[in-house]
């Protein structure tokens, strides 16, 4: 590969796009659901397979498709909720900033140890999966703890 000419693969919207279909098909059919889960993988598969994109690209994808979902996907309008959806997006739009900078300018630094990166990229899925469930809160049109943690919260207040 040619140095001289600036990759433009990174992140991945193979990745990301993929993504956003199996993100948004809840309301959709179990067989629709594991169709779209068996086309993620083959997707990570093949984009990998065929020299598509390179690992880390994939991984960078995932932060950018949230940020696209919750940029574009209709939600509460309550002034809460936007500022809070605003926040996550920002979060998210970030996280994909701060790899792409790691990338371009990180690399000698991310290569001291093979433990970092694996770190790094863990960090990042439990991220997205933590921003994800806060905004998904505001989705649900409430800035509270959903259902299921107030009925835990009552329920240990009953019995402690």
């Amino acid at each position: 590969m040619n140095p001289d000419i600036p990759r433009n693969a990174i992140p991945s919207l193979h990745m990301a796009w993929v993504l956003l279909l199996c993100w948004n098909a809840k309301s959709l059919s179990r067989g629709l659901r594991t169709f779209l889960a068996v086309y993620l993988g083959l997707t990570v598969v093949s984009t990998l397979g065929i020299g598509e994109h390179y690992f880390i690209d994939l991984v960078v994808g995932v932060p950018f498709a949230l940020f696209v979902q919750l940029t574009v996907s209709p939600g509460q309008r309550q002034k809460l909720a936007f500022s809070r959806r605003a926040a996550a997006a920002g979060s998210a739009l970030a996280l994909t900033l701060v790899w792409l900078l790691l990338v371009r300018f990180g690399t000698k630094w991310m290569l001291v140890s093979p433990i970092l990166p694996w770190v790094l990229v863990a960090a990042t899925g439990v991220a997205v999966w933590l921003i994800k469930g806060w905004a998904s809160d505001v989705a649900r049109g409430s800035a509270q703890p959903n259902d299921a943690t107030r009925q835990q919260t009552l329920a240990f207040g009953a019995h402690g």
